[in-house]
């Protein structure tokens, strides 16, 4: 089809208001499934046959406009003595969330904080860690959501690209931020039982030989911040804007250092409200399992909003932990939870699994890494071995967007998909060398039609500029030089990342890591796997992490066999045998320390 013809239907569309756009998806969504005639013309981003999939009302319903502390109160405010989070031995009411959210929002007025400061929170998934991040945007603050397992050098970038003037950490943590940006830069410790009874408390401190101390000189402990507090005072907050920034997250720094992302309120409530209209089965006071740490924007969005917003029980877990997840699951018996594919794996093959109960569970959320159809097999036959009726809901977003873009749903997933734009999104497939737009089917550089996006990479503005394209109707196409592609039912399918395509020397062709991994996880012998292009002799090598070790042999033998009768044949590859995968802090497959910690012996055609 011409590409001045695609231009155009994409400036028309891209230039129609809310109200026309959601107009224009429900006849689309008529024309998908049959209600009236028409040809689809060919392309994802005019036809969107994903709309078939939702309801009139979940097409047609409005974006919120308002606060993350308003969205928060509106979804809970004729239910507040409903449990809101549950902490170790610590249950929390929503009116007592509100209540501390307020408190601390004092506090931090109070304490001569105010609209527009950056303020740093380091710690675990703790109450104070949820009561901290509402407040400082309920007063107009941004929260730099910051990973305090990164090392000092890590931490002063995260600190002083972002002009932050206060961070709040765990006790242990404090000295990472001692002597960083600016010399007034207010360090505040928390502990991690703040919330428990003080027996606990006690033997915490007495434990990790914590003496608190009542005048500290570089830092200050949350009893002194709090002691500012001042409830006769009614501290006015900024009105919603549109836009207004609310928090920063950082990228994975897979490809380079890792970005600071600056997203707004209305990231956080449109994932969310998306999620309450895209057909996910959820009550109000089910249990949400949270273990996605909060310096994630998927952590703080999907595992914290998104609950809370439907008056779940949040269930927080401190450490990014398999053991606590599976005792947290016989313990608290969950409805939903959301994990990468690499601890899926992981949690499967945790001692304890193998005992749970898993009848009660309507979500498996998945994403912030790729997987195969057969992984995604795997752990859909893994997880009904132990009573679960539901199906794995494989996903895709990025940081950019506050996490999730695409996501299986009940009855619409597709083994080796990323399922359906959520409800308002849009995505156009570009050919990556040329930019022309690609028809259904055809793998191309995936763009991202999303509402409410990040504001910027800070500081990083032509980072920004090649990341960020606003429509006139003030929709943001992310790309993030993604491959994929979208078949004729409008469901995506992610097949990689331009740059890490294996190249088949013998027939000049690219082939696709994700595709070699379905083959290798097709084995049955494997936990978790890796296929990496070496850029040298060898095309790829496959990093594998076997269940059971003894089969190495076998599974030399299994994959040899299996890739001679793939279109793979032609293919040469090393196997690396791993003890257990390599994963980033996000807890996705590090590939590029894989890259780095594996080097080709060229005598022995052997890593070492």
């Amino acid at each position: 089809m011409d590409q001045k013809y695609l231009q155009a239907q994409l400036d028309h569309i891209f230039s129609l208001q809310d109200e026309e756009y959601r107009k224009r998806s429900l006849y689309l969504k008529q024309l998908a499934n049959g209600t009236i005639q028409g040809p689809p013309v060919g392309y994802s981003f005019i036809d969107q046959t994903w709309q078939k999939d939702y309801t009139d009302d979940a097409i047609m319903a409005k974006i919120p406009e308002m606060t993350m502390h308003d969205f928060l109160y509106e979804n809970n405010k004729n239910n507040l003595d409903d449990i809101a989070l549950i902490f170790e031995t610590k249950k929390i009411t929503y009116r007592e969330l509100f209540e501390n959210i307020e408190k601390y929002a004092n506090a931090l007025v109070m304490n001569g904080y105010k609209d527009g400061d950056v303020i740093g929170l380091s710690l675990p998934l703790t109450p104070e860690a949820v009561y901290l991040f509402y407040a400082i945007t309920k007063i107009g603050g941004i929260a730099n959501l910051i990973d305090l397992r990164k090392d000092k050098e890590e931490i002063r970038h995260c600190i002083e690209s972002t002009n932050t003037k206060c961070v709040f950490t765990l006790d242990m943590a404090k000295g990472l931020f001692t002597g960083l940006g600016d010399k007034n830069l207010d360090v505040i410790s928390v502990s991690a039982v703040e919330s428990l009874p003080k027996f606990i408390q006690f033997l915490y401190n007495f434990k990790k030989h914590i003496k608190k101390e009542k005048k500290p000189k570089e830092y200050r402990n949350l009893d002194n911040f709090l002691s500012k507090y001042d409830k006769s005072i009614s501290i006015e907050v900024p009105k919603y804007r549109k836009n207004k920034p609310a928090f920063i997250v950082f990228t994975s720094g897979t490809t380079n250092k890792s970005k600071p992302v600056l997203l707004t309120a209305d990231t956080a409530n449109v994932r969310v409200h998306q999620y309450m209209n895209n057909g996910m089965l959820y009550n109000r006071q089910d249990i949400y399992l949270n273990v996605i740490p909060q310096f994630l924007a998927f952590g703080t969005i999907v595992g914290m909003h998104l609950p809370l917003c439907m008056g779940m029980k949040d269930v927080l877990i401190s450490a990014f932990d398999m053991e606590k997840t599976v005792e947290y699951f016989k313990k608290y018996k969950p409805q939903h939870v959301s994990l990468t594919p690499a601890a899926y794996d992981e949690m499967y093959y945790t001692s304890g699994y193998e005992d749970l109960d898993l009848s009660n569970v309507k979500t498996w959320g998945c994403g912030g890494d790729g997987m195969s159809a057969s992984q995604e097999n795997i752990s859909n036959q893994k997880s009904e071995e132990q009573g679960s009726t539901q199906k794995l809901s494989n996903g895709y977003g990025a940081s950019e967007m506050g996490a999730p873009f695409a996501t299986q749903k009940e009855g619409t997933t597709v083994p080796g998909s990323v399922g359906d734009p959520l409800p308002g999104n849009n995505v156009i497939i570009y050919d990556h060398y040329t930019h022309e737009i690609l028809p259904y089917n055809h793998i191309g550089e995936v763009c991202m039609v999303v509402d409410g996006a990040m504001v910027e990479y800070i500081e990083r503005e032509f980072e920004t500029k090649a990341t960020k394209t606003v429509f006139p109707n003030g929709k943001v196409g992310i790309n993030l030089k993604d491959a994929g592609y979208v078949d004729e039912n409008g469901t995506l399918f992610i097949k990689g990342r331009y740059g890490d395509e294996i190249i088949d020397k013998t027939n000049n062709s690219v082939v696709w890591p994700v595709d070699i991994e379905n083959i290798i996880m097709g084995t049955g012998l494997v936990r978790t796997c890796a296929a990496i292009s070496n850029g040298n002799d060898t095309d790829f090598s496959m990093f594998v992490t076997l269940i059971d070790n003894s089969n190495q042999q076998k599974f030399e033998e299994e994959i040899k066999k299996e890739l001679m009768l793939s279109v793979y044949n032609q293919l040469s590859y090393n196997i690396v045998f791993l003890e257990k995968m390599l994963l980033n802090p996000n807890g996705k497959i590090d590939r590029k320390g894989l890259k780095d910690a594996y080097v080709i012996n060229e005598n022995k055609n052997m890593y070492r």
